[in-house]
C-alpha cells in the first residue's frame, strides 16, 4: 500500500517541481523589452535600424533598458499615448548615465513634433528643455536654472517631471532645475532615448506615471521585469510538465523490463522518488542561471537513473526473457512527437539561430512607431549613362529607399582598388544637437578588390568595420567590365558575378529600406551601368533535412548499434533499450516545442539552443545505458566507454559553444571556414599588411562617414575672401581613433575659425 502511495504522491511531487521549472525558463525566454509590452520602438526617420530589433527582443539585465546597448541612441515609448481623455501627469524613473553619455525625455512626441528634456553632463551637449515643430526643426531651447549636480560613476539619480499650472517642473534627486511651459499642442508619447558615447552606461528604470484620465488619477509602473506568466501560459507549462513526466515514468517502466522483478520495482520506485529531491536542488540550492536549469536538471536525472539501473542490473542480473512492448510503443510515441514538432517548426527547430531581425520585422510590426514611415522607391532606380565613382565622392541613390532588392551592375575596376557596394544603408540623426549625434552606418556590404590581401565578398554582420567576409565564386577581371546581380529578399542573398552563381546566403536578411551607396577607396571605378529594383520576399520555407542538431538522436542511435553490434553481440531488444534511453532528452525538447509558436522559438536564441545542448550531452549519456547491458557480451567494453565520454566532452563544449558565445564571437567566425575575418591575409607575404594600415586613403572612408556617406562637396574654385586650409599628415590628421572628422585637431581648427570670425 506504502509503494503505491508513493508511487501516486512522487509523481505529483515530481510534476509539482517541474512546473516550477519549466516556468522560470518560460518566463525568461519572455524577459525583454517586446514581451513587457509596456514600450514600443520611435524612430526620427523612416528607415529601421538593425540592430534596434536586437535591442527590443534582448533579454533585460539587472531590472533596467540600457538604452546605449546595441550601437546605441535606442529609444523606447510608452504604448499608451496621450488624448483628450488621457493626459500625462507626472512621470519619475531613476536614471543611470555615464559623463560621456547623456539622455533624452521625449515628453510628448507625435511624429516630428517634439517637446523633450536632456540631461547631460557634457558642454557641448547642455541639458534643458527643447522644443521642435512638426518638421523636426528646433523651436525653442531653455537650460536648465540649476546645474547638473555631480556625481560618480553610474551613480542611480531619481527624476521626477510634473505638470503644474501649465508649467513642467524638473526634479532631479529633490533638487530643483526649473520650470517650462506647457506647449499647445497636446498628445503625443513620452519615453526616452539614450545618446552620446555608446561604451557608456545609459540606463533607465523604476519608471512610474501618473495620468488623469476623466478626471480620476491612474498610475502605472514598470521596473522591467520579466512579464508575469498568463493563465494560457500556465496552461502550456502544466501540460507539458505533465507529459514530460508521463514520459519519463513510461521511459523508466519500459528500461525496468530488462531487470529481475524485484529489481525492476526498486528501480521504478528510486527513479520516480529521486527526481523530485534533484529538481528542487537545482532550482532551490545550485547558482545555475535561468538558460541552463531546465536542461541541466534533465541531465542529473538521467546521470542518476543510470547509476542506478547499472548498480540493480550488476546486482540481479539481466531478466531472461525481458519483454519489449513498452520500449516499441515508447520509440513510436517519440516518433510521433518529433515528426509533429519538425512539421510545426521546420528549420526554426534546428541548430540554426536567426537573429531577431529576420523573424520581428513581419511578425511584430506593431512593436515600431517609425515616423515618418518608411517609404519606399516609388519606380527602380536606372543609371544608363557611364559615370564614375572616386575616392571621396561616392554614387548614392538618396532618396529612394530599396529593402528587398535586385542589384545589376556593370561596372570596371582598376588594378590595385578596392570597390564596396553599400546596400540597404541606413543612418540616424538626433535632434537638438550643432550637427546631429551620428550613430555609426549600418549596411549590407559586398566588396571587390584586386588588391592583394584584400577581402572580396558578402560582409556576413554590420556596421563598421564590416566582418566576417564570405568569399564569392567568379573571378574579378582588372581593367575590364564585370556583370553583378546582387537578389536581397526575405529568404536570403544570392549573387553571381560574372556568370558564376553564388550559393543563397539565408542568414543575411533584408535590414529594412535603406539607400544603395557605391564607394571606391583606390582609383577610380566605373559603373557603366545600374539598375535597382524591389522584389516581394518570400517567407522562410521549412526544410526538414536541415535539422543541424536534432539529427543528433537518430544518429547517436545509429552509432551506437552498429558499434555495439560489431564488438558486442547486440541483439535487437538491447538496441531497442539504448533507444529508448537516448531517445528520452531529445523528445523532451521536442514536447517543449510543441507548446511554443515558430516565430517566437526564433526569438528565444541562445535560451533554445542552451536547452537543446543540454539535452544532446543528456542524451549521448544515456549511451552509457548499454554499456551494462553487454557486460557478458564484450571483453571490449572500454572502447565505447571511451568514446561515449569524448562524445559527451563534445557535447559539453556545444552548450558552452551556445551559451557564452554569441554569433559574432571571433572564434565562432575563425572556425568556420568560408569566411574570412577584415584585416587578415589571404595570399600572406612577409611585405603584406592588412589594408586598413596600408590604404593610403583610408581617410576617405572616414570622411563619408562622418557625412553620412554624402554630405557638403568642396567647389575646385575657392571664393574670393575665403580661407582654404589643406592638412597633411598621417594617422593623427585623418583622425585615427577619433569620434568623428569634427573631433580631429583639423575638425577642431575649423570649429575655431569659424567661433572667432563670428
Amino acid at each position: 500500500m506504502k509503494r503505491k502511495l508513493a508511487l501516486i504522491f512522487l509523481p505529483l511531487f515530481f510534476i509539482g517541481l517541474t512546473v516550477e521549472l519549466v516556468e522560470d525558463w518560460w518566463s525568461n525566454r519572455g524577459n525583454n523589452l517586446y514581451n513587457n509590452s509596456h514600450w514600443v520602438i520611435g524612430k526620427d526617420t523612416g528607415k529601421f535600424l538593425f540592430y534596434t530589433y536586437q535591442f527590443m527582443f534582448a533579454p533585460l539585465e539587472q531590472n533596467s533598458a540600457q538604452l546605449n546597448s546595441y550601437m546605441g541612441h535606442q529609444e523606447i515609448l510608452w504604448h499608451k499615448p496621450e488624448t483628450e481623455t488621457r493626459r500625462l501627469q507626472k512621470l519619475s524613473f531613476s536614471l543611470r548615465t555615464g559623463s560621456r553619455a547623456y539622455m533624452w525625455v521625449p515628453l510628448r512626441k507625435d511624429g516630428q513634433r517634439l517637446i523633450a528634456f536632456r540631461f547631460s553632463y557634457r558642454d557641448n551637449f547642455p541639458s534643458g528643455f527643447f522644443s521642435f515643430d512638426a518638421n523636426g526643426a528646433l523651436i525653442d531651447h531653455q537650460a536648465f536654472n540649476a546645474p547638473m549636480p555631480v556625481t560618480g560613476k553610474d551613480v542611480e539619480q531619481r527624476v521626477e517631471i510634473e505638470l503644474n499650472n501649465k508649467q513642467w517642473q524638473v526634479m532631479l534627486d529633490g533638487q530643483p532645475m526649473g520650470s517650462f511651459p506647457d506647449p499647445h499642442y497636446k498628445n503625443g508619447f513620452f519615453g526616452f532615448r539614450g545618446s552620446g558615447f555608446l561604451r557608456q552606461f545609459n540606463s533607465v528604470d523604476s519608471v512610474r506615471i501618473d495620468w488623469i484620465e476623466n478626471g480620476k488619477v491612474i498610475t502605472e509602473n514598470d521596473a522591467f521585469k520579466s512579464p508575469v506568466t498568463k493563465l494560457k501560459e500556465w496552461q502550456y507549462i502544466v501540460c507539458f510538465s505533465i507529459l514530460l513526466c508521463v514520459l519519463r515514468l513510461f521511459r523508466t517502466r519500459a528500461l525496468g523490463q530488462f531487470l529481475q522483478p524485484a529489481q525492476a520495482g526498486t528501480y521504478t520506485l528510486v527513479d520516480a522518488a529521486l527526481p523530485p529531491f534533484i529538481l528542487l536542488s537545482v532550482t532551490q540550492g545550485l547558482p545555475w542561471p535561468n538558460l541552463a536549469e531546465l536542461g541541466f536538471a534533465l541531465l542529473l536525472l538521467e546521470v542518476v537513473s543510470f547509476s542506478v539501473f547499472a548498480y540493480l542490473l550488476n546486482k540481479g542480473g539481466e531478466r531472461e526473457q525481458p519483454r519489449s512492448k513498452e520500449a516499441i510503443v515508447f520509440i513510436v510515441l517519440t516518433a510521433l512527437i518529433a515528426t509533429t514538432g519538425l512539421i510545426r517548426h521546420g528549420d526554426w527547430a534546428g541548430r540554426r539561430q536567426y537573429t531577431p531581425a529576420a523573424a520581428s520585422k513581419e511578425s511584430f510590426p506593431n512593436a515600431f512607431i517609425p515616423s515618418p514611415p518608411p517609404v519606399p522607391a516609388a519606380s527602380p532606380l536606372e543609371v544608363h549613362e557611364p559615370f564614375n565613382v572616386h575616392y571621396g565622392k561616392p554614387f548614392s541613390s538618396n532618396d529612394q529607399a530599396f529593402n528587398a532588392q535586385e542589384i545589376k551592375l556593370r561596372f570596371t575596376v582598376p588594378e590595385n582598388t578596392t570597390f564596396d557596394i553599400g546596400l540597404q544603408q541606413q543612418s540616424f540623426y538626433t535632434k537638438g544637437d550643432p550637427d546631429g549625434e551620428l550613430l555609426p552606418l549600418q549596411r549590407r556590404l559586398f566588396r571587390v578588390s584586386t588588391r592583394k590581401g584584400i577581402t572580396s565578398g558578402m560582409a556576413m554582420q554590420t556596421g563598421r568595420p564590416p566582418e566576417p567576409f564570405v568569399p564569392f565564386k567568379g573571378k574579378i577581371h582588372s581593367g575590364e567590365p564585370n556583370e553583378l546581380r546582387i537578389l536581397s529578399t526575405e529568404k536570403g542573398m544570392e549573387f553571381t558575378l560574372n556568370g558564376t552563381p553564388n550559393a543563397l546566403l539565408r542568414g543575411i536578411k533584408p535590414l529594412g529600406y535603406g539607400e544603395l551607396m557605391l564607394m571606391t577607396y583606390e582609383e577610380p571605378v566605373t559603373v557603366h551601368k545600374l539598375s535597382v529594383e524591389h522584389r516581394s520576399g518570400a517567407s522562410e520555407q521549412k526544410h526538414l533535412l536541415a535539422m543541424g542538431g536534432l539529427l543528433g538522436m537518430p544518429l547517436l542511435m545509429l552509432i551506437a548499434s552498429l558499434l555495439f553490434r560489431a564488438i558486442g553481440r547486440s541483439s535487437i531488444r538491447l538496441i531497442l533499450a539504448g533507444a529508448v534511453a537516448i531517445g528520452f532528452p531529445l523528445t523532451a525538447y521536442f514536447l517543449a516545442i510543441l507548446f511554443i509558436d515558430p516565430i517566437r522559438l526564433s526569438l528565444m536564441a541562445t535560451s533554445r539552443l542552451t536547452l537543446q545542448g543540454w539535452l544532446i550531452v543528456s542524451a549521448l549519456w544515456a549511451m552509457l545505458y548499454w554499456l551494462p547491458l553487454h557486460r557478458k557480451r564484450s571483453k571490449i567494453l572500454a572502447l565505447p566507454g571511451n568514446i561515449i565520454l569524448l562524445l559527451v566532452i563534445a557535447g559539453i563544449g556545444l552548450v558552452i559553444w551556445d551559451q557564452f558565445l554569441p554569433a559574432e564571437h571571433p572564434l565562432k567566425s575563425k572556425f568556420r571556414k568560408q569566411n574570412t575575418r577584415p584585416g587578415e591575409m589571404i595570399l600572406s607575404e612577409g611585405s603584406d599588411v592588412p589594408w586598413y594600415a596600408n590604404n593610403r586613403r583610408i581617410a576617405s572612408n572616414l570622411f563619408i562617414w562622418r557625412q553620412q556617406w554624402e554630405g557638403r562637396w568642396i567647389p575646385i574654385q575657392k571664393k574670393a575672401g575665403q580661407l582654404r586650409a589643406f592638412v597633411l599628415g598621417g594617422s593623427q590628421a585623418w583622425g585615427s581613433g577619433a569620434q568623428s572628422s569634427r573631433d580631429t585637431f583639423a575638425g577642431m581648427l575649423h570649429q575655431r575659425a569659424q567661433a572667432e570670425r563670428l
